[in-house]
């Protein structure tokens, strides 16, 4: 009886083992396909009341987004997943738990899978939200293993590089950032470092994964420190080297270009499931609808009357103030997140000499579709285009 009580007791008081996810590939290597497409998704962690305020009531849609890039994996290839961060709540063993099984059906690696569809490897970004309570990352190092380079003292970087060989030519350089600066503390100034030398060979061109947009409609702090790395490699890389940056931060889905088509396109995946935040647009012609993408504005107007059309529809006053029309024309534009939440997630293609976005957007019977898309050209830059090559 004292040894079954013993074992029990055992069993209940061992620590939970972490989880464990594939890489796509480890730092300075090189990834070298005929053609590639990949998913970048971010923001999938789950509702918090006190990260998500009153926007909780709205409730998550991860799992439908994680859906649709499972199913668009089966529908065709799909090489790997770009998570551009805030996997979790804040660092700890059950929620990274939580992480593998959410994603268990989609992510290679130690947690058994639920279903029995192909499963893909990661490249993951660090979110602000990732090492809350752990500093040091060192349980995200754990989590994937491999990721990042030894910089001393059994310290792990939380950036790191790589190559994406597309067929014949020169390859895509690929850099994975860590916006978080106040969290890095003298590690940051160790990242500098070594993204200095790392943009001087920009390859066929820079592909940047960061979890806080350097360039968003809404402003942050961690903006700003995404914008001093951009900085950097702007200062060290070959002019227009930056083909485009990849990231996460407000639970929104936007597409910027202020540089036109041959400067930095944005394309933000913080609607990959949390409550949605306000997406303001403006007037015509105004800052904001300056900077975004060719194409994009008539993406968000089409899901805004997407939702106007249900038989359960949003009050009339919120789809006027989103499009601009009736009583809020000649004012400045609002698309509530409540109502008209941008959820969805970014599927990459890229060919020989051709890169394609798609903006895989949830619509408001949970399917998806493709709503808005743009291809790069060596020669036309980026152009808004139908989303198929």
């Amino acid at each position: 009886m004292h040894f079954l009580l013993l074992t029990v007791s055992l069993a209940f008081s061992a620590p939970a083992t972490l989880p464990a996810h594939r890489l796509a590939v480890t730092n300075d290597g090189r990834l070298a396909l005929p053609e590639a497409t990949f998913a970048v998704v971010g923001n999938t962690r789950p509702v918090s009341p006190g990260l998500d305020r009153a926007r909780t009531v709205e409730g998550s849609h991860s799992e439908d987004v994680i859906g649709d890039i499972i199913a668009q994996g089966l529908l065709g290839t799909l090489d790997f997943v770009v998570h551009t961060g805030d996997m979790v709540t804040h660092s700890s063993t059950p929620n990274w738990r939580s992480f593998a099984e959410q994603f268990s059906s989609l992510l290679d690696g130690s947690t058994a899978a639920a279903t029995a569809s192909k499963r893909v490897p990661i490249v993951p970004v660090a979110g602000d939200r990732d090492c809350v309570k752990q500093p040091d990352c060192t349980t995200f190092s754990k989590v994937f293993p491999g990721f990042g380079n030894n910089i001393g003292y059994g310290r792990a970087s939380t950036w790191q590089s790589f190559e994406l060989a597309i067929g014949d030519g020169p390859p895509w350089k690929v850099l994975v950032l860590d916006s978080n600066k106040k969290a890095l503390g003298s590690r940051w100034n160790e990242q500098n470092s070594w993204l200095r030398e790392q943009a001087k060979n920009p390859q066929r061109g820079l592909l940047v994964f960061i979890h806080e947009p350097p360039v968003s409609i809404l402003e942050s702090k961690g903006s700003q420190y995404s914008s001093e790395l951009i900085e950097i490699i702007e200062t060290n890389a070959p002019l227009m080297s930056i083909k485009a940056v990849f990231s996460a931060g407000p639970s929104m889905t936007q597409a910027l270009m202020p540089g036109g088509a041959f400067g930095t396109a944005h394309f933000a995946g913080g609607g990959g499931g949390t409550p949605a935040v306000d997406f303001p647009i403006g007037l015509n012609g105004s800052k904001i609808d300056q900077m975004l993408a060719p194409g994009f504005s008539d993406g968000l107007d089409q899901l805004v009357r997407t939702y106007a059309a249900l038989e359960s529809a949003p009050p009339e006053r919120l789809v006027e103030e989103a499009l601009g029309k009736g009583s809020f024309e000649g004012y400045a534009r609002r698309i509530s997140g409540a109502d008209f939440p941008t959820h969805g997630w970014w599927k990459v293609e890229a060919v020989q000499d051709k890169l394609s976005v798609t903006w895989r957007c949830r619509q408001p019977d949970g399917t998806f579709q493709n709503q808005s898309a743009w291809m790069w050209t060596a020669a036309d830059g980026w152009e808004a285009s139908n989303g198929k090559q």
